[in-house]
């Protein structure tokens, strides 16, 4: 009688990450006359492209991203801003607006952007562009500082 031992080890082949180190959005000064305060966007906004390298995306392999983070109180649409109820960010992809998915919430449903990949050899590149504005939430916004964040979630198919 002859024994044998397999073993092996799982791996998820389908990586990506941000390669752009200017993944800070800052928007400076912004006049209180600057803050819109509708969910058509205006007045003050950056737009940033964002760049990605991947490995291990085969053929068959399409990707997209959502963006994870705290939905503002009175609209979901918008990223919370940390500290403060009188301003959101809306972000936008082209003219698709990407609502933030609620941190432990499943992406399944969410506002996704589409990943296009440059040919390569196991490795790929591709960029997405993020505009931001600055809305208000309500008929005034009290002076001082402000941030926010959000994650990219990758999902492959």
């Amino acid at each position: 009688m002859a024994s044998f031992w397999l073993s092996g080890r799982i791996v998820t082949p389908q990586s990506c990450q941000l390669s752009s180190a200017n993944n800070i959005i800052n928007f400076g000064s912004i006049a209180n006359g600057e803050l819109s305060l509708s969910e058509a966007p205006a007045g003050k906004k950056i737009t940033r492209s964002f760049e990605i390298q991947c490995s291990g995306m085969g053929q068959l392999v399409t990707a997209s991203l959502s963006l994870e983070g705290t939905p503002h109180i009175t609209n979901k649409q918008a990223l919370a801003v940390n500290e403060r109820d009188d301003i959101a960010i809306l972000l936008f992809n082209g003219e698709k607006a990407i609502a933030p998915v609620k941190p432990g919430d499943s992406h399944e449903n969410a506002d996704r952007i589409p990943l296009m990949f440059e040919a390569g050899r196991g490795r790929q590149k591709s960029a997405f562009d993020l505009t931001a504005y600055p809305i208000r939430t309500g008929p005034s916004v009290k002076p001082g500082p402000f941030s926010s964040q959000a994650t990219v979630v990758f999902d492959f198919k």
